[in-house]
């Protein structure tokens, strides 16, 4: 199997036919949340709440609901969270509403709390490309984000997605390369719908829809770079690179950095290196 690493000049994987690299899941927990909290101040009042917390790998699907009435108020809130994983892919979708009022004739208080949250632990067998696509939303006193990061200390967010100022929804696309090792992949949607004033009713909401994919189980194309693509790929015979205007080479390299291949007024590589030989599975 081929695969590549981001250089000035770009990414390739290429597949010679051996399995693909697969995603193992050390570690992961996924929970929804719903409380409710009213009172009138008169000594009425209640605190309902329902959770569900799931630390085991594979499916995952749950929703919870919470709500509670007083003579001047009232509160509610739900969540829910549907998601899975496989050796090459895994999607998660989440959701939650409150919505509280109160303070009729009199000051009260109501507070709703929901939460969705999705956290997963993951090991690559070797470097592999990838695509993150999926969309968030929110609403009212609600916050939603997803991110790929490496964990641990010093590890780096890779990719953060949170949802810009004056915007409701966000849509997101990414796709690279992560090299063999061990990565986590989190989303979460959470608010409280909190009030005490007379006759006001709040709102929050939010969701997650999100699909992480390694692209080698999928033959799909990855963007090399701002300027290079290489499709397909990854791929097992050969790949057609797409130049930026004006160029007149390309440069293949090993994960070490040694140049496999200078290519000349062409753009396609067959997976050999300048003697010819057929070049082994790896990163390029």
């Amino acid at each position: 199997m081929f695969r590549a690493l981001a250089s000035l000049c770009g990414v390739l994987l290429l597949n010679s036919g051996v399995a693909a690299s697969t995603l193992s899941v050390t570690a992961q927990s996924r929970a929804v949340v719903a409380e409710a909290n009213a009172s009138n101040g008169q000594g009425e009042f209640g605190h309902p709440s329902d959770s569900v917390t799931f630390l085991e790998p594979g499916y995952f699907g749950e929703s919870v609901a919470a709500d509670i009435a007083v003579s001047n108020g009232f509160s509610s809130a739900e969540s829910e969270q549907e998601s899975s994983m496989s050796e090459v892919s895994i999607s998660a979708s989440g959701s939650f509403f409150t919505e509280s009022q109160s303070g009729y004739l009199e000051p009260g208080y109501a507070n709703g709390h929901g939460d969705s949250r999705f956290l997963v632990y993951f090991t690559l067998t070797e470097a592999s490309g990838y695509t993150l696509t999926g969309e968030i939303s929110e609403g009212g006193q609600g916050s939603t984000q997803v991110e790929l990061r490496e964990p641990g200390v010093g590890g780096s967010s890779l990719h953060l997605f949170v949802i810009p100022s004056n915007e409701e929804t966000w849509p997101f696309s990414v796709t690279g390369v992560l090299p063999a090792g061990t990565y986590s992949l989190s989303a979460r949607a959470q608010g409280n719908s909190v009030y005490n004033e007379y006759n006001v009713t709040e709102t929050a909401s939010g969701a997650f829809d999100l699909l992480f994919l390694l692209d080698a189980a999928t033959d799909a194309p990855v963007v090399a770079s701002p300027q290079v693509l290489a499709s397909p790929n990854p791929f097992r015979t050969s790949t057609r690179l797409q130049l930026p205007k004006g160029a007149v080479s390309a440069s293949i390299l090993d994960a070490s950095g040694r140049l496999v291949l200078e290519l000349l007024g062409t753009a396609t590589w067959d997976g050999r290196d300048s003697l010819g030989r057929s070049v082994p599975s790896g990163v390029y």
